[in-house]
């Protein structure tokens, strides 16, 4: 299923299920493929072999859960603040990625656009408008 929209999706599929609709009809009716509609109603079928909307779209969440890269600053860490102070000393992203890998908080295999994005997204803005002066 497509991410956009799809609880209301999720819940037209689960009316014309309870409706007596065929997967082919209900496909028809969101503009999908039948084996996607197939595909989505097997994956997120309950224990007792009904669909329920609300089940289906937890299940989908917790499925992609773990499909997301961890981020790497969060907010209180000790990790945020060595950067939040690095970034006040005037290093530079590059630098300040540098110094992480040398202290092993990040790995070698990290680089250097993926630290810079982490840096930029997580500091208040004037600390970016220092960053880049």
């Amino acid at each position: 299923m497509s991410y956009t929209n799809s609880v209301s999706k999720r819940s037209n599929i689960q009316v014309g299920l309870l409706r007596g609709m065929s997967q082919r009809a209900i496909a028809r009716m969101l503009n999908r493929s039948p084996s996607t509609i197939c595909r989505e109603i097997r994956r997120n079928r309950g224990a007792q072999g009904e669909y329920i909307t609300q089940h289906a779209q937890r299940a989908t969440c917790e499925r992609r859960m773990p499909c997301r890269p961890q981020k790497k600053l969060m907010p209180g860490t000790e990790l945020l603040d060595l950067v939040v102070y690095l970034l006040r000393k005037r290093f530079s992203p590059e630098q300040i990625a540098g110094k992480l890998r040398a202290m092993e908080f990040l790995t070698s295999k990290t680089p250097t656009s993926a630290a810079r994005r982490s840096t930029t997204r997580f500091m208040p803005c004037r600390l970016a408008s220092c960053a880049r002066n």
